[in-house]
């Protein structure tokens, strides 16, 4: 199915060049939803969830890329949240409770990144005795609030928009306010994903001087100094 991006509010997804695509998944546990970009023309697919994810995956690509009329070598980028809540207890958290109880006999510190929203699974990631959580996609202040005094919580800049495109004042003001938010928990201030490689110095050295202003006043030497 084709649509016409100019009826929809623009969004950051990317920059697309020429006749590269972007795959976007959601696989839940019944139906499974799947978006391609490729220019200006957007396309959508959806199918009934199979038993194995792959499977299912590799369905909602081969049908977008049919109906795009493009080929899995245009495919530059995919994303999307892949798993629901129930197929993430059933398939992947009791995996994951013995693959870190494994790392963490051996004295290893763990940061599990929850990659996507997970405010609807937090109570299984922490059965998962991860020492911090690299979150994205959520609100620290939310997640601080419920489990910074169980795990230490690392992030949440978004990548794209603040870090790469974003201006030095609003990296700052963002990072600033993570900051702020976390006060609750032990806190890592970073992005919510990786640092793209366009991210400028100037954004990266903002994001440091919000640190450390927030440090001023969350542990007094603001106070100190004007004693």
């Amino acid at each position: 199915m084709k649509y016409d991006l100019a009826a929809f509010t623009p969004r950051y997804v990317w920059r697309l060049n020429g006749a590269e695509a972007v795959i976007g998944l959601d696989l839940g546990s019944r139906a499974s939803k799947g978006a391609l970009i490729t220019g200006k023309r957007l396309f959508v697919a959806l199918v009934a969830t199979g038993l194995y994810m792959q499977e299912t995956a590799d369905e909602l690509v081969t049908k977008l890329c049919d109906e795009a009329s493009v080929t899995r070598r245009d495919v530059r980028h995919f994303g999307g949240y892949c798993i629901s809540r129930k197929s993430y207890e059933k398939c992947i958290s009791e995996s994951n409770i013995r693959a870190n109880k494994r790392v963490k006999d051996y004295g290893a510190k763990i940061v599990i990144h929850t990659c996507g929203p997970y405010d609807d699974r937090f109570d299984l990631v922490l059965k998962e005795s991860g020492d911090a959580w690299h979150i994205s996609d959520t609100q620290t202040k939310k997640v601080a609030d419920e489990y910074g005094d169980k795990v230490a919580l690392m992030g949440n800049i978004p990548c794209c928009s603040v870090l790469m495109d974003g201006t030095p004042e609003e990296a700052c003001r963002y990072a600033y306010r993570e900051c702020m938010d976390a006060v609750k928990g032990r806190f890592i201030l970073s992005g919510d994903c990786d640092v793209p490689p366009p991210t400028t110095d100037e954004n990266i050295k903002a994001v440091v001087r919000a640190a450390k202003d927030a440090e001023k006043v969350l542990f007094g030497e603001a106070d100190t100094r004007g004693a």
